[in-house]
């Protein structure tokens, strides 16, 4: 009877340590893959604008080749310029003399005349036109390509900086600084319509692509630049019922 006694608490002590060392390995097992999933969240590096500001940007979603470029690399300009009305560059980049005078015609690159009358200056996007070409004047075209954008808002409450150009096979664009601010489209915003602008000069070769699409390219020849072009369609809605 003893023996069997012996021999129940024997296997009984087995069983029970088997049992809390299953469970701790099971433990160990969740607790570091647990460890392992912190660690990868948010493992994005920071990037840094010239004056040390955190740019908005995860290189990660960028090819190897992407360059970020700050004003430690390249002449950066980003200003509140007000709202422009008129002609004027949205989204544009210069790279040749021909590009830059049909600019300065056509989107209002080019500073007035001098004696121009005021009442004609509304033709002239002054507030664009004149650091743009203090820009191509200390940056001259033959060995600079130009990057501009006019990033117009549709209320206050917007103050947005741009501290890097990021420059990738097919993607370009400015970098918006993290401390950039855009109101809560539910909060109230005074109705006044503004505008940022963001300009860069690059030395020749550092754009990756010939052809940037969403990009504007002033080219004198293309009829869909004109400033007197215009679309129009005619149909008779009797001839189909699709469209209708």
């Amino acid at each position: 009877m003893k023996r069997i006694l012996i021999l129940l608490g024997a296997m009984s002590i087995i069983l029970t340590s088997c049992g809390t060392t299953t469970s701790d390995t099971a433990n160990n097992i969740e607790t570091t893959s647990s460890s392992t999933i912190d660690t990868t969240k948010g493992d994005t590096k920071k990037h840094y604008a010239a004056n040390g500001v955190e740019l908005n940007i995860d290189m990660s979603n960028y090819s190897d080749k992407a360059k970020l470029l700050t004003a430690d690399d390249i002449y950066l300009l980003s200003y509140n310029c007000g709202y422009i009305s008129g002609n004027h560059p949205v989204m544009m980049i210069v790279e040749n003399q021909d590009q830059l005078d049909y600019a300065g015609e056509r989107y209002g690159l080019a500073l007035p005349p001098e004696g121009f009358s005021e009442d004609k200056l509304w033709s002239y996007n002054i507030g664009i036109s004149k650091p743009f070409t203090e820009m191509a004047e200390k940056y001259p075209i033959s060995d600079y390509s130009y990057v501009i954008e006019y990033d117009e808002v549709g209320s206050g409450g917007y103050d947005l900086r741009v501290g890097a150009l990021l420059v990738d096979d097919d993607i370009l664009h400015f970098v918006r600084t993290a401390d950039s601010k855009t109101p809560n489209p539910e909060s109230v915003q005074p109705d006044v319509m503004g505008g940022f602008c963001y300009m860069a000069a690059v030395p020749k070769g550092t754009l990756m692509n010939e052809h940037y699409d969403h990009w504007t390219y002033p080219d004198k020849n293309d009829m869909y630049q004109d400033i007197d072009s215009s679309y129009n369609v005619d149909y008779n809605l009797s001839d189909t019922t699709e469209l209708y």
